[in-house]
């Protein structure tokens, strides 16, 4: 039941943070839908410069909501917690 928009989950973004200097820090970050209810959604997130995480972190999480449970990929922290509903 529900939308399309409730049950997809998208990412759209940069894979820079600061193009002049190549950085992969601080990247600016879209993530559109539900997630079949698993992504709380209507804020905007924004990690403590402790908690900064690699994007590999973001698309292991997405993986596990989707319902492929993989524990790394790349040079993933683990999982977002902060996504959750």
């Amino acid at each position: 039941d529900g939308t399309l928009l409730d049950h997809l989950m998208l990412v759209y973004g940069s894979g820079l943070g600061e193009p002049n200097l190549h950085e992969p820090y601080d990247l600016p970050t879209l993530l559109l839908g539900g997630g079949c209810g698993r992504i709380k959604g209507g804020r905007h997130l924004r990690l403590p410069a402790e908690q900064m995480m690699p994007m590999s972190t973001l698309y292991v999480t997405l993986l596990d909501y989707a319902g492929v449970p993989i524990e790394t990929f790349s040079d993933s922290t683990g999982k977002i917690a902060a996504l959750s509903v």
